[in-house]
C-alpha cells in the first residue's frame, strides 16, 4: 500500500527537484538513493534539494553508498592495483559518509549500505558469472553495454590521440564495472522492494530485461531525477570532497 501523497510543502533548498521520467515513484513507500561518490549532483546543494525532496515523499530512504564500484575508474585512470583502487574507493565512501551526515540526518528514517555488502554476499559470484552470460548470450543487452562503453569512450578520450593506445583497457575496465552493476542491481531488486533515485539514466542498458538468469532485473524499479536552479535562494561556495578519476 503506498503512501497517501496529496500536497507537499514547496522546494525552498537552492536546487528544485524533477521527476524527469521511469516509473511512478509515488506507488512506492521506500526509496533507494544510489550515491556515485565523486559525483557533484550527490554533494553540497543538490544533495540537500534530493533528500529535502525524499524526506517528504518517502516513509523511509535506503541510502546506497556505491563506493568501491569505483575502483575500476580508479585502476584505468590511476594506474593503480585493484587493491589499491578498493581502499581508495572504500575511504571516499567513509568520507562521503561523514561529510553529509547532517544532511542525511533530515530523513526521517534511513540505512545505508556500502557497495561491498553486496560484493561480500556468497551469491555475488554466481550472480556476476550470470551477468557475464547475459552479454554472451543475450544481443540486446550485449548491444546496449558496448553502446555505453563506446559512446563514453568517445565522449572522454575519442579526440585524445595519446589515449587511442589505452582503448582496449578502457573497454575492459567499463565491462567489469557494467557486469558488476548488473550483477549488484539484480541483486538489490531480489532482495528489495525500493525504487531507485538517480539523476542519470542507464535504463537503456537494463530497461525491463527479463532474462531466467538475472530475474532480479525485470522488477527493478527506477525514476530519473533533475535540478533546476531556485533562483531565490543564494548558494554560497560549497566544499566539495575530493572526487575519484571517473572512466564511467
Amino acid at each position: 500500500m503506498s503512501v497517501s501523497r496529496f500536497q507537499y510543502p514547496a522546494q525552498t533548498t537552492a536546487y528544485k527537484v524533477k521527476v524527469k521520467h521511469g516509473d511512478d515513484w509515488k506507488l512506492h513507500d521506500t526509496c533507494c538513493l544510489d550515491i556515485s561518490v565523486g559525483k557533484n549532483y550527490h554533494e553540497g546543494v543538490k544533495l540537500e534539494a534530493t533528500i529535502g525532496w525524499a524526506q517528504h515523499r518517502f516513509k523511509h530512504v535506503a541510502v546506497a553508498v556505491n563506493d568501491t564500484l569505483q575502483r575500476f575508474n580508479a585502476m584505468f585512470t590511476g594506474g593503480m592495483t585493484e587493491a589499491e583502487a578498493a581502499e581508495l574507493a572504500r575511504q571516499k565512501g567513509d568520507e562521503w559518509i561523514l561529510r553529509n551526515k547532517e544532511i542525511l540526518d533530515q530523513l526521517p528514517s534511513y540505512e545505508i549500505f556500502r557497495w561491498n555488502d553486496w560484493t561480500g554476499r556468497a551469491d555475488f559470484p554466481e550472480k556476476f558469472a550470470r551477468a557475464q552470460f547475459l552479454y554472451r548470450h543475450n544481443d540486446e543487452f550485449r548491444q546496449n553495454i558496448d553502446s555505453q562503453i563506446d559512446n563514453i569512450w568517445t565522449r572522454r578520450y575519442g579526440s585524445k590521440t595519446e589515449m587511442q593506445n589505452k582503448k582496449a583497457e578502457f573497454r575492459l575496465m567499463s565491462y567489469m564495472y557494467l557486469m558488476e552493476e548488473t550483477a549488484v542491481f539484480a541483486m538489490m531488486a531480489e532482495t528489495r522492494n525500493d525504487i531507485h533515485i538517480y539523476p542519470g539514466s542507464f535504463m537503456k542498458i537494463w530497461g525491463n530485461l527479463e532474462d531466467e538468469n538475472l530475474p532480479g532485473l525485470s522488477g527493478r524499479k527506477f525514476a530519473r531525477i533533475d535540478f533546476s536552479r531556485n533562483k531565490s535562494v543564494h548558494i554560497p561556495a560549497q566544499p566539495q570532497g575530493q572526487a575519484l578519476p571517473l572512466a564511467l
